[in-house]
């Protein structure tokens, strides 16, 4: 009894905090009666965007609009953070007062945007298949939630389930295919405890922390959640790939080599490895009867690199 209330002492205090941060943000911008209604609206839940609303009014998109609408770096181009740099000028600030404002605008395409990743094409050809199927799909590390909800009215039949550090005040979304779960993923008693609940996936997204030991760690944990013939995609690897690899060359082109337990393996080497069935050795992050049972139950592994300097895709394909 204890330790649950003093869980739910913590969630009210972040929720308090959260709120606080929302009134004075919200009181430099709107009015008072304005600012007093979200908070309620916070509380209770109702301030969340309902995408079974917005259904309809995206079914035409391609997944690309979907993208750059909601806001994510999947895309060709990224929605997000033209709204942020928006939401600082006073000249068009009443016209993007919320986010949901911003998904609603508009000629959405006839704006400045930054370059995102460019995975659509790639999303596209991968799910094409199984889109209107329905599938259970989890996204690892969703933030606000922008992918979830692009997911969401993309996958049109699927369940869509999201895990992110942050707490469940933060997502943007609603919807009654949505799942969530505020959970670090680097915390292994967490981990487990919603391995216990033993959903298995027919798509698992990792965008999460951008490290290695989140890239592994997600994998040895979650990889065994996907069902046979699903996949399971790592995304915006290739960066840590590059730094690792340097690291490595530097080293070995001056005699010396790296001794640090986890520094000789990079995404790129981990996945090819299980693509030509080559069993290796890293207790750092795997057992080795873990790997074994990686490779063994894989039937596939590919690497994709798009013109993005960060765009990565790597991508376990489920026996």
């Amino acid at each position: 009894m204890k330790i649950k209330t003093a869980q739910y002492m913590e969630f009210m205090m972040n929720k308090f905090s959260y709120l606080v941060k929302r009134l004075l943000l919200s009181l430099k911008n709107e009015t008072f009666l304005d600012t007093i209604k979200k908070i309620i609206n916070t509380l209770f839940g109702k301030n969340k965007i309902d995408l079974d609303k917005l259904s309809k009014d995206f079914a035409h998109l391609t997944l690309d609009d979907i993208f750059l609408v909601f806001g994510t770096d999947k895309g060709k181009l990224d929605g997000k953070k033209t709204y942020y740099n928006l939401k600082l000028s006073t000249n068009v600030n009443d016209n993007f007062k919320n986010y949901y404002s911003w998904i609603k605008r508009k000629n959405f395409k006839d704006f400045n945007y930054q370059l995102g990743n460019n995975f659509s094409p790639v999303y596209e050809k991968l799910f094409k298949d199984i889109k209107d199927k329905k599938n259970n799909i989890l996204e690892i590390g969703v933030a606000n939630g922008h992918s979830l909800a692009s997911w969401y009215l993309y996958f049109k039949n699927s369940n869509i389930f999201g895990i992110d550090i942050k707490k469940k005040d933060k997502l943007f979304y609603k919807g009654n295919r949505l799942e969530y779960y505020s959970i670090d993923t680097l915390n292994q008693k967490k981990v487990t405890n919603f391995l216990k609940k033993n959903i298995t996936f027919d798509v698992i997204i990792d965008d999460s922390n951008h490290n290695f030991e989140a890239f592994f760690k997600n994998i040895k944990n979650f990889y065994p959640l996907v069902k046979p013939g699903g996949m399971y995609i790592l995304e915006d690897f290739v960066i840590n790939d590059k730094e690792r690899q340097a690291e490595i060359d530097f080293n070995l082109d001056n005699g010396y080599q790296i001794l640090s337990r986890d520094s000789l393996l990079t995404v790129e080497s981990f996945f090819n490895q299980v693509k030509d069935k080559k069993e290796f050795k890293n207790s750092f992050y795997f057992s080795d009867d873990e790997i074994k049972e990686i490779i063994n139950s894989t039937e596939n592994a590919e690497l994709i690199y798009t013109e993005h300097p960060g765009g990565s895709l790597a991508i376990l394909y489920k026996s």
